[in-house]
């Protein structure tokens, strides 16, 4: 039995509390139990630690982030072959050691794979159940691939911890806001409280929490209620450049209005900012925080932004709210789709913090107002759309009979595999769209062999079916696309895998749906692995050059719920393997490029469309199966590791600023692989950088 590799990594203190060591060879390319020493006294929040690894050919992957053990503390990490040291900081601690020796221990994959599973046997029995009903063949790669997931999670960080050590307004932050150079510059801020209820109590407490505004003064605090609910009288009477929204029962943070005034001014007086917000509890603890996408149409259909303190410039409010709005909620969203519809949403911005807290006691708007709003919206834009209320609402794209525009599906496929058959044969059965074709493309340097003829023959008999050969002596998937779309005149292009069935056969109506919106320019689907579990929900950019894809290997019905349901909303990227573009796009980009013959071609199609100003947008609706081929360790081996190196560091050298900081990711929102939604450790703008940038 081969000795396992073992080193200690000395860490050495850099700036405050983060510390790095190199990574010594011997455990490169390796699972290793990192061992940490006791650095945590025994107290309430103790100490948090955050280890990135960080790569030779430049970027880095966070790998682990927890509450430390006051005995000490391990993780199981894979350490790549080209990770050349680990980092690791440390929040919270008080008096930080100068530096940490770290046991690092070489583990087999059985072991790695043993240690995960211990933390999350749960889910693990439920994936094994639903492979043993679903796909029981893949069972054993499937248990694998998504144990290299959880490996990397947030450990026993919980939302009141991350509140006390990231969400913090000190003094001395607050007198540097105070100092701002465009201190002059800050707009006055009148505010609005929306009160539906005859009880005084929220509303009282709203009240209270602006007029205890540190860093400005308010102007007139008007509530809007039972005893006085004339909106445009109370709007008319107002006098500061902005007018702050809330509904009783929403509390805003000290620092709030200070902080909205300062951006305002740093970002030339946009028509609407927002921010993040949770609730509250009654003993002042922290839950369920709301932390929201920037503006974008698509997400704020849904009126789950629409929550927490907004500042809409007075001007705006009286020229695109309805006057007859009784609730903040109603009113937000309202002015926000009247700007859309004038092409002024690039005057909204969102501001990265959590300022409002909402009570228990909160009046919310009833989803059916809500959705008047929408619906009201849908019919001046002529979207073919409807709303069904709920709490988010869902906003359903059909592509209506009478006007469904040709779509080409290409399907590039060796067609050798029995599965081809049964996939592409599914499309054509399940897919409620009258006026689409289906292209399979076959590259091959030689004719067809007899499997592949029998098989194209019988696809072939279907008149919405047929074959194209593509000469090549290597398989190219950008090439492939590119040559089929030539052969094609439809206005409208679907890229699809051959392995995918649809599972909603209105999906190919749903995504031509979405591209009713002009801004739109891509449509992704919601995929799904055999097993009933996500296998794509839109793409979150990371830092080392690399994709990963929300919810994966979460299962459907963890999220078909109406507390946490699948939305749709604008992304930076969608997979290839259901793609949906205009053949007008396609053309003014080039189509793919071929540079990139396996990998990040769907990735850089989709960023060079944002760069152009079109949006890319994941429609949750549009569900299909998609029985992707799993293997363990895909994202870390060796083999992908070298077959994909060059193209990943090109893209992210093409796209830097989205790989940093992923636009339609919130800050506040973890970029760990397997947990992107869960809490960043830290957030990815500090309270007092954003200060400085804002000040400076």
């Amino acid at each position: 039995m081969p000795k396992r590799p073992r080193a200690v990594l000395t860490l050495i203190q850099g700036d405050k509390a983060t510390y790095s060591g190199a990574v010594p060879k011997a455990v490169q390319g390796v699972w290793c139990l990192l061992s940490m020493p006791s650095l945590a006294p025994s107290r309430a929040v103790g100490i948090v630690a955050r280890i990135d690894i960080a790569l030779s050919h430049g970027g880095s992957i966070p790998v682990a982030a927890a509450v430390l053990d006051t005995k000490g503390s391990r993780f199981a990490i894979f350490l790549p072959i080209d990770s050349c040291a680990v980092h690791i900081e440390l929040f919270g601690h008080t008096t930080p050691p100068a530096e940490i020796e770290v046991d690092c221990i070489g583990m087999s994959r059985g072991g790695a794979a043993w240690r995960i599973a211990i933390g999350h046997l749960p889910r693990l029995l439920s994936t094994t159940l639903r492979c043993l009903r679903w796909n029981p063949r893949g069972l054993f790669g499937r248990l694998r691939n998504e144990l290299g997931y959880l490996g990397q999670t947030n450990r026993h960080i919980t939302y009141p911890i991350w509140c006390a050590l990231f969400d913090r307004w000190d003094t001395g932050v607050l007198e540097q806001l105070a100092r701002s150079p465009d201190r002059t510059d800050w707009p006055d801020i009148d505010c609005l409280v929306f009160q539906t209820s005859p009880h005084n109590g929220p509303a009282n407490a709203t009240s209270d929490s602006v007029a205890a505004s540190v860093g400005i003064a308010p102007g007139s605090i008007v509530t809007i209620g039972p005893a006085n609910d004339d909106f445009s009288a109370a709007l008319a009477g107002l006098r500061g450049t902005y007018v702050a929204v809330l509904q009783a029962g929403e509390i805003v943070a000290p620092h709030a209005l200070a902080l909205l005034a300062a951006t305002a001014a740093r970002q030339g007086h946009p028509a609407i900012l927002y921010a993040d917000d949770d609730s509250v509890m009654p003993n002042g603890d922290r839950y369920a925080p709301r932390f929201k996408q920037p503006p974008n149409r698509t997400a704020m259909l849904a009126a789950d932004s629409c929550t927490g303190v907004w500042l809409i410039r007075r001007d705006a409010m009286t020229r695109f709210a309805s006057g007859s709005s009784i609730w903040a909620e109603t009113l937000r969203l309202d002015t926000w789709l009247r700007l859309y519809e004038q092409g002024l949403t690039a005057e909204t911005h969102r501001v990265p913090f959590v300022l409002t807290h909402r009570r228990v006691d909160v009046e919310t708007a009833p989803p059916s107002e809500l959705a008047k709003i929408v619906s009201d919206h849908i019919v001046r834009t002529q979207l073919p759309a409807q709303v069904a209320v709920g709490r988010p609402l869902r906003v359903h794209f059909r592509a209506p009979p009478n006007a469904q525009q040709r779509v080409s599906i290409v399907i590039p496929s060796a067609c050798r595999s029995p599965h081809v058959s049964h996939y592409i044969a599914a499309v054509l059965a399940n897919t409620y769209y009258s006026n689409f074709e289906i292209i399979i493309a076959i590259s091959s340097d030689a004719p067809l062999d007899a499997k592949q003829s029998a098989m194209v023959a019988a696809l072939t008999r279907d008149p919405r079916v047929r074959y194209l050969p593509i000469r090549a002596a290597a398989f190219n998937y950008a090439v492939v696309n590119n040559l089929a779309i030539q052969a094609t005149e439809s206005p409208l292009i679907c890229l699809l895998n051959d392995d995918i069935a649809p599972l909603t056969p209105d999906w190919l109506a749903i995504m031509v749906g979405h591209l009713a919106d002009p801004a739109v320019g891509i449509v992704g689907a919601r995929l799904s692995y055999e097993d009933r579990s996500v296998q794509h929900a839109g793409v979150v950019m990371l830092p080392d050059g690399t994709g990963e894809h929300l919810l994966r290997f979460t299962p459907d019905r963890e999220i078909d719920t109406q507390n946490d349901p699948l939305l749709s909303r604008e992304v930076s990227c969608v997979t290839g393997a259901c793609l949906l573009t205009r053949r007008a796009l396609w053309d003014r980009m080039g189509g793919m490029n071929e540079s990139y013959s396996s990998a990040f071609n769907d990735v850089d199609f989709c960023l060079r469309a944002g760069e152009l100003g079109q949006g890319v947008v994941f429609a949750a609706d549009a569900h299909l199966l998609h029985a992707e081929s799993v293997t363990f360790g895909k994202h870390y081996g060796l083999q992908e590791l070298d077959r994909n190196m060059a193209d990943r560091l090109r893209v992210r050298a093409r796209f830097p600023d989205i790989f940093e900081n992923d636009p339609f990711h919130n800050q506040n929102l973890s970029l760990m692989r397997g947990n992107c939604r869960g809490l960043a450790v830290p957030p990815r703008i500090k309270p007092a950088s954003y200060i400085i940038a804002k000040t400076a």
